[in-house]
C-alpha cells in the first residue's frame, strides 16, 4: 500500500510538471507570435522577467492573479470587445 501511495504521489508530481511545461510553452509561443520580448511581456502583465522565464521554462507555476493578467493580455490582443 505504501508503495502504491508513493507511486500515485510521484505520478501527480510528474503530471503537475508536465502541465507547467505545457502552459509555459504556450505562453512563450503566444509572446513570440505577438512579437513581445520577455521584458516587454513581463512588464505588460506586471511580473519580473526572471519569473516570466521560469514560467516559460516550466520551472514555476503562477498565481490566479498572474493567470488573470495573461487572460486580459490575450483578450486585449484578440477580443478587445470583451476586455474589462
Amino acid at each position: 500500500r505504501e508503495g502504491q501511495s508513493y507511486q500515485n504521489r510521484r505520478k501527480q508530481i510528474m503530471d503537475a510538471q508536465k502541465l507547467k511545461s505545457s502552459v509555459g510553452e504556450r505562453i512563450r509561443n503566444y509572446r513570440i507570435s505577438n512579437s513581445y520580448t520577455q521584458a516587454d511581456f513581463a512588464e505588460k502583465i506586471d511580473i519580473s522577467i526572471n519569473f516570466l522565464s521560469e514560467i516559460e521554462n516550466g520551472k514555476k507555476g503562477m498565481s490566479q492573479e498572474t493567470l488573470y493578467k495573461l487572460d486580459l493580455s490575450y483578450r486585449q490582443e484578440y477580443h478587445p470587445e470583451y476586455t474589462a
